[in-house]
């Protein structure tokens, strides 16, 4: 799934072993943990709409929108609702000493955000 390889990466395996028991609960069908220079660090799923392509340029292309509110209003998270029912969500976060981007293409009823809170304290309990 991801840039790395998960046997020699325990933190990716166990992230990725996170999401896909939220994945199992329909969540989201993909999510997504990039680093600050994009890269891919663990990931979950397959979505017929976005690929981790385009779910990652998209993420990126937030920032720019999130700086523009200025410091401020900190912007830790962007919730795009699709009438397909699904939403793509980006929350953007401090761990493992950078900003990090936690990238899903979710459902709309199913608790995404406390899902995604759960992986977020997860990585900043490890900082």
């Amino acid at each position: 799934m991801s840039d790395l390889n998960a046997e020699s990466n325990p933190l990716q395996k166990e992230l990725e072993q996170l999401m896909s028991e939220f994945a199992a609960e329909d969540r989201w069908e993909a999510i997504m943990l990039f680093s600050s220079d994009g890269l891919l660090m663990a990931g979950c799923g397959e979505s017929p709409i976005l690929d981790s392509e385009r779910l990652l340029e998209f993420a990126f292309s937030q920032i720019e929108t999130v700086q523009m509110i200025g410091e401020d209003l900190p912007v830790k998270e962007v919730v795009i609702r699709a009438q397909s029912g699904r939403q793509l969500a980006f929350r953007y976060f401090d761990a493992l000493g950078e900003q990090l981007v936690l990238a899903a293409v979710a459902f709309r009823k199913r608790g995404f955000r406390n899902a995604m809170n759960i992986i977020i304290r997860h990585l900043q309990k490890l900082t």
